[in-house]
């Protein structure tokens, strides 16, 4: 109950009290302020009463809870799903992430995780250059024991479950460690955690050798057999590990002479991809057209990643023979992704080689693909340029009638100016494939809308489409709308005007 003052109403105006109304004032406010202080008294004792009983309450209600009756192999079946979502869903030994993420939260959830093989039967393995400030000694004594010793404990935690293992390998050692390297020896950690990989070789299911690792690093494949791999479908070969160094790879002239594949002294990786069984899937980068000519049954593939670098050999300066020679060797092919560069060159034309298997095509080709010859630098407006000849016979080497989903990456703008073709280089492979339903061009502002649309018209089983602009890994793209034509939206509209007038 509020008290009576003779200042009630004063309150809340400019009133300035005089000198002897202060001590007034002072008196009639005492015996509230005292009982404010007792009643924030009682209030901190109440809250802390409430806050032990909620205590109570909430650790009863705790035990009572849903999640406390799942059976571990639920609890199991979550934690799988927490796993990396990479290109190879392959953990990586961090405890940043699952699974050792999982093993630092309770003990409960550590037990469910460590007798879990899913969890464990997929692993990246980075063998990385040793710090500076580190001595050869030291290394072999505390890097290698550590490594080891973890790969060998989580692949024991995988049980009898099928392996992804994923390995990368420095490319360059230090100065001061190469000098107790022959140029073809190994280091003994890396020799010894390939002894313990291959030791598990018969539950390979997915083998990603990433790159950096060359060919003294893979001796330890030399020893296997065919029974050795009953399982291993999918096989990655990363940058240069295979395919362009001589040391790690025998490439026999492409006149198709195999003499020497199977020497173990050149071809480590290729006479052990030849020895798998169960291989459908490879996925090789930098390669040759030679790579293509080694003794593995190219006919079982159903799918196959091939990046041709047309620089490694200068007698190979144009990917049609490569695309040629994939279409008459992988007849089983379901996908197909060929990452290529077109250059200039005098490539003579090839009949067109029936593809009746694939369904799934990716064709990232860059380069200069339009002719620069047409453009007039004295004009004010640049014109639209033409694509190279060669392009166009690129497009048309492929006659896929069962064709469902087709990706083509065109490269990059070419100073903002689009194509001015009649008939867009891939123009026939379009109407060479009657049941495409998925098209996705990334790339799309170098062609002319136009003559886009009247190829979109010829595939009449079309469903979905998907425009990308071009990307370029690594750098920023400029924003350079002065020297383009037409702006996204802009082109978009020109499309679809385009579309409407062609089809009325």
């Amino acid at each position: 109950m509020v008290p009576e003052s003779c200042f009630t109403k004063v309150l809340h105006t400019n009133h300035i009290p005089l000198v002897n109304e202060l001590e007034e004032l002072r008196n009639i406010i005492l015996e509230p302020q005292e009982t404010i202080r007792k009643l924030n008294e009682e209030i901190t004792r109440l809250q802390a009463q409430r806050d032990e009983l909620q205590q109570f309450v909430d650790g009863h209600h705790a035990l009572a809870a849903p999640f406390r009756r799942l059976p571990s192999d639920i609890w199991g079946e979550i934690f799988v799903h927490c796993l990396p979502t990479n290109k190879l869903n392959v953990a990586v030994c961090t405890v940043k992430e699952a699974p050792l993420l999982l093993t630092t939260v309770c003990r409960q959830w550590r037990e469910i995780t460590l007798n879990t093989p899913r969890l464990w039967s997929s692993v990246h393995i980075s063998a990385s250059n040793p710090p500076p400030s580190m001595t050869v000694n030291q290394i072999l004594l505390q890097r290698q024991a550590a490594i080891l010793q973890g790969i060998k404990l989580w692949l024991e935690r995988s049980g009898s479950r099928p392996l992804t293992l994923s390995i990368q390998v420095a490319d360059n050692p230090p100065q001061r460690l190469r000098l107790h390297l022959q140029e073809d020896s190994e280091p003994a950690p890396f020799l010894e955690l390939m002894d313990l990989l291959v030791g598990y070789s018969s539950r390979w299911k997915v083998l990603s050798l990433g790159s950096g690792v060359k060919a003294f690093h893979q001796r330890a494949l030399e020893r296997l057999t065919v029974a050795d791999v009953p399982l291993l479908e999918t096989v990655y070969a990363g940058d240069s590990n295979l395919l362009t160094s001589p040391n790690s790879f025998y490439l026999p002239p492409p006149n198709g002479n195999t003499t020497g594949v199977s020497d173990p002294r050149y071809a480590p990786a290729s006479n052990f991809l030849c020895k798998i069984p169960s291989l459908h899937s490879l996925h090789l980068q930098r390669g040759s057209i030679s790579t293509l000519h080694i003794s593995l049954d190219w006919a079982r593939l159903t799918e196959l990643e091939f990046e041709f670098d047309p620089m490694t050999y200068e007698s190979e300066l144009f990917p049609i023979p490569v695309l040629q020679r994939i279409a008459q060797t992988c007849r089983s092919l379901l996908v197909l992704t060929l990452r290529s560069t077109c250059i200039s060159g005098g490539a003579p034309f090839i009949d067109p080689v029936d593809w009746d298997s694939l369904r799934e095509l990716t064709l990232i080709i860059g380069g200069l693909l339009c002719d620069y010859s047409y453009h007039d630098q004295a004009m004010e407006v640049p014109v639209a340029l033409p694509f190279h000849s060669y392009v166009k016979d690129f497009y048309s080497v492929i006659s896929a009638s069962n064709l469902r989903r087709l990706t083509l990456q065109l490269g990059q703008r070419h100073q903002g100016r689009p194509a001015s073709d009649d008939v867009l280089p891939f123009d026939t492979l379009i109407k060479r494939s009657p049941h495409l339903t998925h098209l996705r061009v990334i790339g799309y502002h170098i062609l002319g809308a136009e003559a886009f649309s009247r190829c979109l018209l010829s595939a009449p089983s079309l469903t979905h489409l998907k425009l990308q602009p071009e990307r370029i890994p690594g750098r920023r793209r400029r924003r350079s709308t002065e020297r383009i034509l037409t702006t996204p939206s802009e082109w978009v509209q020109m499309l679809l005007v385009s579309l409407n007038e062609l089809g009325s």
